[in-house]
């Protein structure tokens, strides 16, 4: 994505948690401008999906 230290991951609320609280292991990097990742926390080093979020609207997974 970019720089490690620039992304900041959260678990996503549709994982089932709040706060690590477990769930189905998604965690979502919407911190940085214009893009946002997904990731499987359960493999946090493994591939990280890309998409692009556009100005002035909230992303959504489809």
């Amino acid at each position: 994505m970019t720089e490690p230290t620039r992304v900041t991951w959260r678990e996503s609320i549709r994982s089932g948690g709040s706060g690590g609280s477990g769930g189905n292991g998604v965690e979502v990097a919407d911190n940085l401008p214009a893009i946002v990742g997904v990731r499987n926390s359960k493999e946090a080093a493994g591939p990280v999906l890309r998409s692009v979020a556009a100005p002035g609207r909230p992303w959504s997974p489809v």
